[in-house]
């Protein structure tokens, strides 16, 4: 098993059968619907994108290698190292749900084409690992790049005062979005936004980088654990630290 994954998402693996690529999971992406079937002897995994055209070659998944070759608009399976959707299926179809209640329209979104789209954003590598690099909801847009909060949210949490953070996107106004961290300090610990920056200089590309930090004593979150960024992206940034009206100039290296 490869260290890829923080341990507030567990790593996984994927074990290879002649049929199937059997999943062990400890704590499977951010899918809540995912995280409860995971587990199943026969759940297929595999990266797809929405793109209109792409060159077939032989994937990870051992009997569907793509969605549909001849329908341009359908889901097509992603490049080793290209980032997109992980999809699942069960060779088993009682192992699935039967649909969202009352919403039709959401479960044909979610189970279209016959698998079932996690929302998680992942790249699988030539040896067949999984990685996981966001939830496409949480995704930042800034200035043309698409930035992972999870990334960003891994490097701050390694700062020695940071019990936890959580990073998202907020309107800019020049467009798109501008990166936002909120930070709940370590016990007994005060901590300067400044330092936050300096930290993150040094640990992600300079477009990474938040420009508003604010501190809270505990982020929102549902019964399972999962921060409600919802909320976090509806608050003011008139209790957040602002880089840029404070000066501190960060440039590409």
């Amino acid at each position: 098993m490869k260290d890829i994954l923080p341990a507030s998402i567990e790593t996984f693996t994927f074990h290879r059968h002649s049929d199937s690529v059997a999943a062990v999971v400890d704590h499977a992406f951010a899918s809540t619907f995912q995280n409860a079937v995971a587990k199943a002897p026969s759940i297929r995994w595999f990266i797809c994108n929405r793109r209109e055209e792409t060159d077939v070659h032989d994937g990870y998944d051992p009997l569907d290698r793509l969605l549909d070759a001849r329908e341009e608009s359908l889901d097509r399976e992603a490049k080793y190292g290209e980032v997109g959707e992980i999809v699942t299926r069960a060779g088993n179809p009682d192992a699935y749900m039967l649909g969202y209640y009352k919403e039709p329209a959401k479960t044909a979104e979610a189970m279209r084409n016959g698998w079932f789209h996690t929302g998680d954003r992942g790249y699988v590598d030539e040896d067949g690992f999984f990685y996981f690099v966001d939830r496409i909801k949480d995704c930042i847009h800034r200035r043309g790049e698409n930035i992972s909060s999870f990334l960003i949210e891994k490097a701050v949490n390694s700062h020695f005062q940071v019990m936890e953070s959580a990073a998202v996107g907020v309107p800019s106004e020049l467009g798109e979005e501008d990166v936002k961290i909120f930070l709940v300090p370590c016990p007994g610990e005060t901590i300067l936004p400044e330092g936050i920056i300096d930290w993150c200089v040094q640990r992600m590309a300079y477009f990474m980088v938040p420009r508003y930090i604010e501190v809270m004593g505990k982020v929102p979150k549902i019964e399972t654990g999962r921060v409600q960024k919802f909320i976090l992206r509806s608050l003011p940034n008139d209790k957040a630290w602002d880089r840029e009206k404070e000066g501190y100039k960060v440039r590409s290296r």
